[in-house]
């Protein structure tokens, strides 16, 4: 049994009884104490529970990941032995009657160095770590599985670690690191929380509380989130699987619509699994980032990469980018950082070479913006219609390696577009747009006996979803600041219902691959 945010074990057992248990704590143990302790073994057999109900392989994976993150981080917190000769030979410097810690050692600079190598070794062995699961098996041809989750856990232990060793924070006692790693709303698809950003909130889950209105609102980003994925997100799915699996019968029309699709379908269903992972967790009272922020209304390159999947946007600026220099050194070794963080993004998405070009194109059309923007510091000013719309056809165009199967099907499609232009579409395609309550809706009105009437499903379906990925406010927005009127619930009402009657076929989210 699956526990997906979009199955109905998950929707209607799971959420509820761990939203409803979260709160009975309080009533139960009235200390502070005793209500930290119940609400983290709460979270941590959730947690668990959640992760696998996906399957034993993901969670033994896991739990080597885990306690191999746990050891290494250990051997670089204050509490290891090794820390602890190093205060002491500090302590002695400064003069400290240290005679009943035993005799003053005389500082080597062994504790320091001997801290670097545990730290290269940790990152070094989560990269390998990763690099095994993503690439051994394309590589020397091995039977392996790939691991639901490991891209983004194995990421927040990495940052954890980096953020330990530099002095930045404390490492935390064991069972808050656990819940750190393995909290459920975030653990699949991300957004990937800072360690200063989440670790205080699990460390004193007894103080994390919402009213009534904010668990109220939390549902109604749930539902939007729902509708996003189940609806609209896996009606567009199933013309992109077909139409990237004939690109030969396809015609230039169909090309074309096919390219522009799949950005609307990857968008919708990664950011309806962030809108329901921000929603879980504030029904408890714990806050996540926001992943999104309208990225189809950038315009332009840099705009796009502040608004999409904001926080591995983060992760590489923070890690990556800035320790390599960053902006601050020269032009050409600026470029060169810039290249390299869009590089690993795209390795980082997946083994194939499709992914390494996704990640270089948007790399050098950065660094094309990077340069122009340092020669012109007040460019031409243009419609901001225009620079949305020149931005989403360079995402379209870029997600061609990203998806295609090969490069030879990227080579294909490309072609495809290329060809003379041709306004004719075949049924057999637009069918494939078709979403069986709006088709059963058109049938009962006089424009099913038009000849164009197979095509409406497409049509309304494409523009359902250009209007909520391109409107000005986010789901959050939606769910968090508009007045709560009666209309206002039944419309959740409705697309909570429509949503969940879709539900019965549990399908997986696109970034689970990731």
């Amino acid at each position: 049994m699956t526990l997906s945010f979009n199955s109905y074990a998950f929707i209607f057992a799971f959420l509820p009884l761990c939203v409803t248990i979260w709160y009975i704590l309080p009533v139960l143990f009235r200390t502070g104490e005793r209500q930290r302790s119940a609400r983290r073994l709460l979270i941590g057999a959730a947690s668990f529970l959640f992760l696998a109900s996906t399957g034993w392989y993901s969670l033994a994976v896991f739990l080597c990941s885990l306690l191999a993150n746990g050891v290494f981080l250990y051997l670089l917190s204050d509490r290891s032995s090794l820390s602890r000769v190093e205060n002491q030979d500090e302590r002695c410097a400064a003069g400290s009657d240290l005679r009943s810690a035993g005799p003053c050692r005389t500082v080597t600079g062994y504790s320091v160095l001997h801290k670097k190598a545990v730290f290269i070794t940790d990152i070094a062995a989560n990269i390998l770590f990763l690099l095994w699961f993503k690439y051994a098996g394309s590589l020397f041809s091995l039977p392996i599985v790939f691991p639901l989750a490991i891209s983004f856990y194995t990421f927040q232990q990495t940052a954890l670690a980096i953020e330990v060793y530099k002095g930045d924070m404390e490492a935390p006692d064991t069972g808050t690191y656990i819940l750190y790693a393995v909290y459920f709303p975030k653990l699949l698809q991300g957004p990937l929380a800072s360690p200063e950003e989440l670790i205080p909130q699990l460390r004193h889950p007894e103080r994390a509380s919402a009213d009534g209105e904010t668990i109220l609102r939390c549902i109604f980003l749930f539902v939007i989130g729902l509708f996003k994925k189940v609806i609209l997100a896996d009606a567009l799915q199933t013309p992109v699987d077909y139409g990237f699996s004939n690109l030969q019968s396809l015609l230039w029309s169909e090309s074309w619509i096919l390219v522009l699709t799949y950005p609307l379908q990857l968008y919708l269903d990664f950011s309806g699994y962030c809108d329901m992972s921000m929603a879980v967790s504030g029904m408890l009272g714990i806050r996540l980032p926001l992943n999104f922020n309208k990225p189809m209304r950038s315009v332009n390159i840099s705009d796009f990469w502040r608004r999409w999947h904001i926080t591995l946007t983060q992760f590489f600026q923070r890690y990556v980018y800035y320790p390599l220099g960053g902006s601050r050194c020269s032009l050409a070794r600026t470029c060169g950082n810039i290249m390299i963080v869009f590089a690993l993004s795209g390795l980082w998405h997946g083994n194939t070479a499709g992914y390494l070009i996704w990640g270089l194109l948007n790399g050098a059309l950065s660094v094309l913006f990077h340069l122009v923007r340092r020669a012109h510091r007040n460019p031409l000013p243009v419609p901001a219609w225009i620079s949305r719309a020149l931005m989403y056809l360079f995402f379209c165009l870029s997600l061609i390696p990203f998806r295609a199967q090969s490069l030879g099907d990227a080579g294909l499609l490309i072609s495809r577009l290329l060809q003379k232009p041709w306004f004719v579409m075949h049924e057999r395609f637009s069918e494939k747009y078709e979403l069986t309550e709006l088709w059963y809706a058109i049938k009962v009105t006089p424009l099913a006996h038009l000849p164009f009437s197979r095509f409406l499903c497409m049509w309304i379906l494409l523009g359902a979803a250009l209007l909520l990925c391109f409107q000005p406010r986010t789901a959050q927005d939606i769910a968090g600041k508009t007045k709560l009127t009666p209309a206002f619930a039944v419309l959740m009402g409705i697309l909570f219902v429509w949503s969940a009657s879709s539900v019965g076929k549990v399908t997986q989210f696109a970034y689970f691959n990731f």
